[in-house]
């Protein structure tokens, strides 16, 4: 979480985190082309075949928590194991991880590497999943051949983790993920901000 007292201006960081082609970049572009309101344009740096190779980002204003304004920057990670150092400077400064998961059958072993690369990564940058907000979005589940959610949960062993299963090529549980997300970092910024000076945020989101 970023402060910036003098512009009372409030920063928060989301990734999505998941193996390759799972559904990260199509989640933030959904979001991008449907909140264009509140949303930037949609920055985007992709390698051949429209993988992303470091990051996309898009910002979101979402309101205020007092007087200080809210922005939400949300980020994807690249999938390719072989960009594993670019995930780990894009995880650096996270307040909340969204874990999409490629429900597909075919993909079962690519969402456990990846999930056990994001738990590793965490470590290195001395960060406890417990202590930030995570969300598995099990995605692709208007595919055929999907895995079953419990499986899938217990594979990651994230069974103690929210979930929502999702399509996000048909914009199904994007929005109503990232409403999850946000909430929990508001309610944590209102949370941090409960004992301190009057000219720091406390309250209730407003809208913008």
């Amino acid at each position: 979480m970023f402060i910036n007292v003098k512009q009372k201006v409030i920063g928060f960081k989301i990734v999505y985190y998941g193996p390759a082609m799972g559904g990260k970049t199509t989640n933030i572009r959904h979001i991008s082309e449907n909140a264009k309101r509140i949303a930037t344009d949609m920055l985007s740096l992709e390698t051949r075949g429209e993988r992303t190779l470091y990051f996309d980002m898009v910002r979101l204003a979402f309101g205020s928590i007092g007087d200080y304004k809210t922005y939400f920057h949300l980020y994807s990670t690249p999938g390719q194991m072989v960009y594993s150092t670019s995930r780990r400077l894009v995880l650096k400064g996270v307040d909340a991880i969204v874990f999409v998961v490629d429900s597909q059958q075919t993909r079962f072993r690519d969402n456990v590497q990846a999930w056990y690369a994001m738990e590793r990564q965490l470590l290195e940058l001395n960060l406890n999943k417990y202590e930030i907000p995570i969300m598995v979005q099990l995605n692709k589940r208007d595919m055929p051949y999907i895995t079953p959610v419990d499986q899938l949960l217990n594979k990651l062993n994230a069974e103690n983790f929210p979930h929502m299963e999702a399509s996000a090529a048909q914009g199904e549980g994007v929005f109503e993920t990232l409403e999850w997300v946000v909430t929990q970092l508001v309610d944590r910024a209102n949370e941090a901000f409960k004992s301190s000076e009057p000219d720091t945020p406390t309250g209730a989101p407003t809208n913008a």
